[in-house]
């Protein structure tokens, strides 16, 4: 099971993932134990996963208690480097995809095409695309 929290207008990054942790731990029973960065920058959590993405004022969290997650939010409008050949839509999958693998966006994740049975695309904010990737088949959607 995994959930993705979502934070408009939000204040705080720390203060929006310290609550959409919490919220997964009451949701779940369970303690997720601390949230920390690796050396390479990546969100951890001692117990399940996470990944964070933000965009102009929105803020997303994803947490699975079971399997890597990744996820990335864009603003519709915004403009992908043209040599790169791909839409936004697109931009967000690799990006997702990238962060549940664990590497970052790389020229092989920009030319790879087989991950497809990982994402999600959510259209739940009418001027963001957001994109989740995950083995989780079930994905829960919260607005802090």
């Amino acid at each position: 099971m995994a959930i993705l929290f979502i934070s408009k207008d939000y204040i705080n990054k720390d203060d929006v993932i310290k609550k959409s942790i919490q919220r997964c731990e009451k949701c779940f029973d369970v303690n997720l134990g601390n949230y920390y960065k690796s050396e390479n920058g990546k969100p951890m959590l001692d117990k399940g996963f996470i990944s964070i993405s933000h965009t102009d004022n929105v803020m997303l969290v994803a947490i699975s208690l079971k399997e890597p997650i990744g996820v990335d939010i864009e603003n519709k409008n915004r403009k992908i480097n043209s040599k790169l050949n791909i839409s936004i839509k697109q931009w967000t999958q690799k990006e997702a995809y990238s962060k549940m693998i664990g590497c970052g966006i790389n020229r092989d994740i920009l030319n790879r095409n087989d991950y497809y049975d990982t994402i999600y695309s959510v259209e739940c904010l009418e001027d963001y695309i957001i994109s989740i990737s995950s083995l989780d088949k079930i994905i829960t959607i919260n607005q802090l």
